[in-house]
């Protein structure tokens, strides 16, 4: 059984990191793409008292840039674990996805944690827009984190909006299948 998870958990790694690394645009299956981002995270989200719930339709395929997907999932569940608990403090990460309309998908990243105070959200997605205060010491964030998701999810012709309900929740509007100019992205 932990051979089998490990095989697992390398498989998935090797997935996501060659999705970064890649300009590629292919078809593929959210719900297990998500799968694999979020056991990629396994390492850090064992190390916290956080549990993870995703709701996605496993039929849904989608095309696009899978590799910056990866990037958007990955600084939020990261921000989560590092802004939104205290240590050892349980809490809950959850993904839903839906299709809207013919051809957007939405995605909604919630915590259930301190949440965002309101006056912060106006400029949440600008770079170092709360300067030394976003990040917490000696966990290495950079400031960048919201900022790198806003410049991902607009050059890929989405919306991303944030809200507290109770902690912080972020909705994203993609198109399924982006225009053939959406850069990928590369997280700078």
């Amino acid at each position: 059984t932990n051979s089998q998870r490990a095989a697992d958990l390398i498989k998935s790694f090797k997935q996501v990191a060659v999705d970064q690394s890649s300009d590629d645009r292919r078809i593929f299956n959210l719900a297990e793409y998500i799968d694999e981002v979020l056991m990629s995270l396994r390492p850090s989200l064992k190390r916290s008292a956080v549990v993870v719930a995703v709701e996605c339709p496993g039929e849904l395929m989608i095309e696009g840039y899978p590799g910056p997907l990866a990037q958007v999932l990955t600084n939020f569940v990261m921000n989560s674990l590092t802004h939104a608990y205290g240590p050892e403090q349980p809490g809950r990460l959850s993904v839903a996805v839906t299709i809207s309309g013919a051809d957007q998908v939405c995605l909604v990243y919630g915590d259930d944690g301190k949440g965002i105070a309101p006056e912060l959200h106006d400029t949440l997605f600008q770079r170092f827009a709360r300067g030394d205060a976003s990040r917490v010491r000696g966990t290495g964030g950079t400031g960048l984190g919201l900022s790198i998701v806003a410049e991902i999810i607009a050059a890929h012709h989405g919306t991303v909006t944030v809200t507290n309900d109770p902690g912080a929740v972020f909705q994203m509007v993609l198109p399924c299948e982006p225009d053939d100019e959406a850069p990928a992205g590369d997280g700078s």
